[in-house]
């Protein structure tokens, strides 16, 4: 007997964790049907979307726990947008330049 908890007490919690954990595989399962019926496109927010569509009341916190957990990765399917051009022609010396404010004759770099 733990620190005066009942034995009755002591077997529900258990029954609690065990059934818990029976759902927290279940859904681990559902997870991992969506991720690869998706061909691993679909991350935490798509995978929590499929399954309230599909009538599962759950958080959407519960989903990325899972995911992350169980080391399901979610592919990146967009490609890396390339917004600057270097200028190759540019002198090698941009960041070390020298300049002055002709007010007060101090630098301001």
């Amino acid at each position: 007997m733990a620190i005066g908890l009942s034995d009755e007490l002591i077997k529900l919690e258990q029954q609690a964790r065990t059934e818990r954990q029976a759902e927290e595989k279940r859904t681990v399962s559902e997870i991992r049907a969506i991720h690869a019926e998706h061909d691993g496109a679909y991350g935490a927010p798509r995978v929590h979307a499929e399954l309230r569509a599909k009538g599962r009341r759950i958080n959407r916190k519960l989903p990325t726990r899972m995911i992350r957990a169980n080391d399901i990765v979610g592919r990146h399917l967009r490609k890396k947008k390339r917004t600057t051009i270097a200028d190759r022609t540019a002198p090698s010396d941009l960041p070390s330049r020298q300049f002055f404010c002709m007010t007060t004759l101090t630098t301001l770099s």
